[in-house]
This record gives C-alpha cells, sequence and structure tokens, in this order.
C-alpha cells in the first residue's frame, strides 16, 4: 500500500506523481476532506477552535489544489458527486463560523453580566 504524507506548505502529488487512477484520486482527496469535516467537529465539540480552524484550511488547501480536476471530473460517472470537497468545506465553514459568533456572544453577555 502506498501511502502519501502531506505537510504543510508543500504541495499535493498529482495522481500522474503517485501512478494512480484519477478517479481514486479524486475520491481519496474527497474522502480526507470529510474525515478533516469530522475532526474539525469534534475539535469544536472540544472547544478547541484554533485547531478545527487549521483543519478548515487543510480543506481550503485540498479545494484549492484539486478544483480544476473535480471540474473537469464533475459529469463522469466515476465522479465523488456526493462528497465534493467544495460543499463539505463550506458546510464546516459555517459551523466554525457559527461557533466563533456563539464564542463572542457568550463573551459579551459575560462582560455586561459584570457591569450589572
Amino acid at each position: 500500500m502506498l501511502r502519501v504524507r502531506h505537510c504543510a506548505g508543500q504541495a499535493h502529488p498529482t495522481p500522474e506523481e503517485i501512478e494512480i487512477d484519477e478517479a481514486a484520486y479524486l475520491n481519496g482527496l474527497a474522502e480526507a476532506a470529510s474525515e478533516l469535516r469530522r475532526r474539525a467537529l469534534d475539535l469544536i465539540r472540544r472547544d478547541r477552535v484554533a485547531e478545527a480552524e487549521r483543519m478548515l484550511t487543510a480543506m481550503d488547501d485540498i479545494y484549492a489544489s484539486s478544483h480544476d480536476r473535480f471540474s473537469r471530473c464533475a459529469h463522469r460517472r466515476t465522479a465523488p458527486h456526493h462528497r465534493y470537497p467544495r460543499a463539505v468545506l463550506e458546510r464546516t465553514r459555517g459551523d466554525l463560523t457559527t461557533t466563533l459568533q456563539q464564542e463572542k456572544l457568550q463573551k459579551a453577555l459575560q462582560e455586561m453580566e459584570k457591569r450589572l
């Protein structure tokens, strides 16, 4: 089994570089984005929002580096339509934004409570 580890600041390898089929590559990227979302939600539940933001950044990197490939493959039968990274990315961004806004509201309420 070939394992490829992506490090921050490095480009993702292409399917050609790791010698796999493009559909399998795209499915793998979509699955990685889904796993990052799962991790981000777990971190949000543990009040580790800064770490969840790092997961969102990694998801954004996946989307940015593969957008053209997904777009070209979007109408093919093998395309991972139901796990398209942009949808996963945007849902996670929304969840994280909601969490950050709730934190701000809680802090503002605590400040107001102190003044009263």
